[in-house]
């Protein structure tokens, strides 16, 4: 489980910190200074001493309304529009060429870009796109045979049930791991299932609605479709009940079990590890289990459950994985429960904006190879990497007068500070997607050829030495993290554009 800490608020404080900086990379430029801070949201009538974020936000929360496409509203949502556009610009470019060469980045982009647009396309295909793991779960005997399909989706990273990712190991990050963590809900955590304020029932009984409407547009009938999809939460809660609360997963300690495979056999012996193991490719007999409680209830309920319960629950996960790409039945009723119901918003996203924001999750480094050389040249990159410098001259600054820190701790202190590594707007190297094949005609197809190269990648980190270059946001994306297993701090070329950056301001 990484425990990447999000800079979203570390990133406006940096920027904030460095008042008086100047790292010498470009002149200062005073249109751009005056642009770079908007006043018009304050609240002059308010004291800055009686309340400083009504002084500073009073206006603009006054005026500003929550767009119907939205969850929220504010300089992230701003940025990430800009950002989406940019790559809309470059989509759009390289889908109108002709005779683009076979594997290359422009093709693979503009063919998944192309295949996301193509509403008819998806219209028509409805669930066929799906049906070969329909079948394999409408085959499904007994209950040996559901794990075998839940690795056999994993392998195309639509995994259900549990959770798995390959990453460095939690005490040594010299190592890569095999991570085991819960997962299987369709609700967001544990309290979803649980609580029992009215709020919660009204979300448990909107979700058994969308629960239905998927079993049923995936071959339940009408009359045993409800009946089905309270099973199925049934499934879901029981696992639930063995899961932690989001507080409770915050401690490493508590979550870090190192076990050997005969060790995972032991708790939950419905499952046949070895087997499985196999299965994923993962050629290991350690494994890290974040929590042991939830596996001994899979395996449990594995015995109790019976089989048809088991492959509804499979076909729902399914069908509901890939319904914001399905046909309109299938994407209106997901993104009715999951945007309306649980995040408020009103109405869905132009399609650009969200087969923009898939290209970006699924082929990010092939797009951003292209984002940044439209968007943030390398000049780019090195004025911001020479604005984080100062940041860090500060800080050694800072730690040298602290007088509550022992000498000791200092040297340690500015030995951390000495091996701080950044990494700024895009990676060294670029992902190699050369072996995706990316067609036009069919999105689900093209989704679950990325799947099966994400899955890949993953797994051929194991018996590798950790790569300390990887990037896990990709470059057009507006957001930043830092990592504490590197000690590093990563801000896409996505989030480094006004408001939050402007390159030859004063810093």
């Amino acid at each position: 489980m990484k425990s990447f800490l999000s800079l979203v608020v570390i990133f406006g404080l940096l920027l904030a910190g460095l008042s008086g900086c100047d790292n010498g990379s470009k002149k200062y430029n005073e249109q751009a200074a005056q642009q770079a801070l908007d006043l018009s949201g304050r609240d002059t009538t308010v004291s800055p001493a009686d309340s400083f974020f009504e002084y500073a936000n009073g206006s603009w929360l006054e005026n500003t309304e929550i767009p119907a496409s939205k969850t929220g509203w504010g300089s992230f949502y701003v940025v990430r529009d800009k950002a989406l556009q940019k790559m809309k610009t470059i989509l759009d470019s390289v889908s109108r060429e002709d005779n683009l060469q076979e594997g290359s980045i422009e093709q693979q982009i503009a063919g998944l870009y192309q295949s996301a647009m193509d509403s008819m396309a998806v219209e028509k295909a409805g669930l066929k796109p799906l049906q070969e793991s329909l079948d394999h779960i409408a085959a499904i005997q007994s209950s040996d045979e559901i794990l075998p399909e839940v690795v056999r989706e994993y392998k195309k990273s639509n995994g259900t049930l549990f959770s798995f990712h390959v990453g460095p190991d939690d005490k040594n990050s010299r190592i890569e791991r095999v991570h085991l963590d819960q997962g299987g809900l369709g609700l967001p955590n544990r309290g979803y299932y649980l609580k029992d304020d009215s709020r919660s029932k009204n979300i448990r009984s909107a979700y058994k609605d969308y629960v239905t409407r998927i079993l049923t547009l995936s071959g339940s009938k009408e009359a045993s479709a409800p009946e089905e999809a309270s099973q199925v939460i049934d499934l879901e809660t029981k696992l639930a009940e063995a899961s932690k609360t989001p507080v409770e997963l915050r401690d490493p300690e508590a979550n870090y079990h190192l076990m050997a495979i005969n060790e995972l056999n032991e708790i939950s012996p419905q499952i046949d590890w070895q087997k499985i193991v196999q299965q994923m490719e993962l050629g290991v007999d350690t494994v890290q289990v974040g929590q042991p409680k939830f596996y001994k209830r899979v395996s449990a309920l594995l015995e109790s459950k019976p089989v048809d319960v088991w492959k509804d629950y499979l076909r729902y996960h399914l069908v509901s994985g890939y319904a914001p790409w399905l046909s309109s039945p299938f994407a209106e009723a997901h993104f009715s429960f999951y945007n309306k119901v649980l995040n408020g918003q009103q109405q869905p996203e132009p399609r650009w904006k969200r087969a923009s924001n898939l290209v970006n999750r699924e082929l990010g480094d092939a797009l951003g190879q292209l984002y940044v050389e439209r968007y943030f040249p390398p000049e780019a990159k090195e004025y911001m990497v020479g604005l984080v410098e100062n940041l860090q001259e500060t800080y050694r600054g800072r730690i040298k007068k602290l007088d509550w820190m022992s000498d000791s701790t200092k040297i340690k202190a500015l030995a951390k500070l000495d091996a701080f590594v950044k990494k700024i707007g895009y990676p060294d190297e670029w992902k190699d997607y050369s072996s995706v094949d990316i067609d036009s005609s069919s999105l689900v197809a093209n989704l679950r050829q990325t799947g099966r190269w994400q899955y890949q990648y993953m797994i051929d980190k194991l018996g590798k030495p950790v790569d300390r270059s990887e990037w896990f946001m990709t470059a057009p994306t507006v957001n930043a993290y830092y990592n504490p297993s590197f000690n590093e701090i990563v801000f896409p070329a996505g989030i480094l554009q006004p408001p939050f950056y402007y390159q030859g301001a004063d810093d």
